[in-house]
């Protein structure tokens, strides 16, 4: 029992580094090959952690990374450059 609650039918996991296949069309400062790992929380930018940023757990209230893809919102991830 996960303390933060899950949806039902869930994709676990919440860590991942992979590589950009694709970008949306106004997509900006990405390029199709770059390295890049996730955030555990799609919106966690900085900050103290509310329960709006909670709701975006990977792998938890939303469907996590363990998938051969993955779609994200651009400013959920990190470049290894």
């Amino acid at each position: 029992m996960y303390p933060l609650g899950q949806k039902e039918n869930l994709v676990p996991g919440s860590d991942m580094a992979g590589e950009v296949v694709a970008l949306g069309a106004e997509v900006r400062g990405w390029a199709v090959g770059e390295r890049v790992s996730a955030n555990f929380s799609t919106d966690h930018i900085a900050g103290d952690v509310t329960e709006e940023i909670k709701a975006t757990g990977l792998g938890a209230p939303i469907d996590g990374v363990l998938t051969e893809y993955k779609v994200l919102p651009a400013h959920v991830s990190r470049s290894s450059r």
